[in-house]
């Protein structure tokens, strides 16, 4: 029992197996916050807060022109990451041209 329980928990917590992006992503890094407590929020809770470097992957639009505008889409993951069909659903945006 132990091992199956083992197993479910690698599987589901591991990388999922899609490839590597066929058009131009960028990562970014920016500022960022572990707000601990919505009381953190306001006043000098905010500023007490250690300040952490963060990161993301721009996923451009396929034929993507940098003097076009796109609308942007900020997908954000929760404490499991991302699930692939999560990445289904962004990769559906993206070539929506998002």
């Amino acid at each position: 029992m132990l091992t199956l329980i083992l197993v479910v928990l690698l599987t589901n917590c591991s990388k999922s197996n899609i490839s590597e992006a066929s058009y131009l992503t960028e990562k970014i890094t920016f500022p960022s916050k572990n707000i601990l407590g919505f009381e953190h929020l306001f006043n000098e809770g905010l500023v007490d807060q250690e300040d952490l470097e963060v990161f993301g992957v721009l996923h451009f639009p396929d034929n993507y022109d940098a003097a076009t505008p796109y609308p942007t889409i900020v997908a954000s993951h929760g404490s499991s990451n991302w699930r692939e069909h999560h990445l289904k659903y962004i990769e559906q945006m993206r070539q929506a041209d998002f």
